[in-house]
């Protein structure tokens, strides 16, 4: 509860340090006339012009190749390994911008397959892991009264998601019962606050090409259930993205990258389906400004 309280005290920070340096850009002449001061323009699909508004969709799919991994606990509580998952969450994302301020709210569902391997019964299997969801995330971009190589951003919201595990024992242990066709499923639902920061680097001078490097920490709550029990407790973890972005034609833009996503439960029990994953996502949209 310590770290959850914490994280929203950082998130309260980043938001009034952000509040702040928005009304900084705003200033009064000796008489009394507001006067807002020229800010360099970005071509950033999902940032709008100083002082404008901007709104914008676009189509995602997200794919975990083969070697990148999925790891997970197996039934016995002992940790196994790694085993290449493969797999793909398609979803959508919708924005919505003033200024330097980006409101953007993001939906997926998919999952990944994969095969199992328990050491401590001897036992393997076929298993299938779901994703899906939800997020919502407020950023603030630094920007500049004259060009800069690298615009800093900050970031804040929430994320949920909720992990499906489904398992098939294909080879059952000799010590256990469970049939050729047991099936083992459980799920795990994380409800997060997150905070963080990252960096916009245009790459061309047109600025129709560029890069987005950022991280941020997830703390909050995580419930479900196994095959055997129910279970809640405290989880924490991180998220890691690059994004490469394309302006291709009035609006229309591509968006390409890679995400790392760790998650953690303190209490160590519960989470069977996935705690970290690795892979590349590509984005299709358009965007009005």
């Amino acid at each position: 509860m310590k770290k959850l309280t914490m994280l929203v005290y950082v998130i309260v920070i980043i938001l009034s340090y952000a509040i702040a340096a928005s009304a900084d850009d705003v200033k009064t002449t000796p008489n009394n006339t507001r006067v807002i001061e020229e800010t360099v323009v970005l071509q950033d699909p999902t940032v709008a012009q100083s002082n404008k508004w901007l709104v914008g969709i676009s189509g995602e799919v997200e794919y975990t190749p083969s070697n990148f991994y999925t790891s997970y606990k197996k039934l016995n509580g002992q940790f196994v390994g790694n085993t290449p998952a493969t797999g793909a969450v398609p979803g959508g994302t919708v924005y919505l911008g003033y200024d330097n301020w980006t409101l953007s709210g993001t939906y997926r569902d998919g999952g990944w397959n994969t095969q199992s391997f328990d050491l401590g019964y001897s036992e393997s299997g076929h298993i299938k892991l779901t994703k899906t969801e939800t997020e919502g995330t407020l950023r603030y971009l630094f920007r500049e009264q004259k060009k800069q190589p690298v615009y800093l951003y900050l970031l804040a919201g929430y994320n949920r998601i909720v992990s499906g595990y489904s398992e098939i024992i294909n080879t059952p242990s000799p010590s256990r019962v469970w049939g050729s066709s047991s099936r083992l499923t459980n799920t795990s639902t994380f409800d997060m606050a997150t905070a963080g920061l990252g960096i916009l680097i245009p790459v061309t001078d047109n600025q129709d090409l560029g890069l987005r490097l950022d991280g941020r920490g997830l703390l909050g709550q995580v419930s479900g259930n196994t095959f055997t029990s129910n279970f809640s407790g405290t989880t924490y973890g991180s998220v890691g993205t690059l994004t490469g972005y394309w302006n291709i034609w009035n609006g229309i833009n591509l968006q390409l990258g890679g995400k790392i996503q760790f998650l953690y439960n303190v209490n160590q029990v519960g989470v069977w389906g996935w705690g970290s994953t690795g892979g590349f996502f590509a984005m299709l949209g358009y965007t009005y400004k």
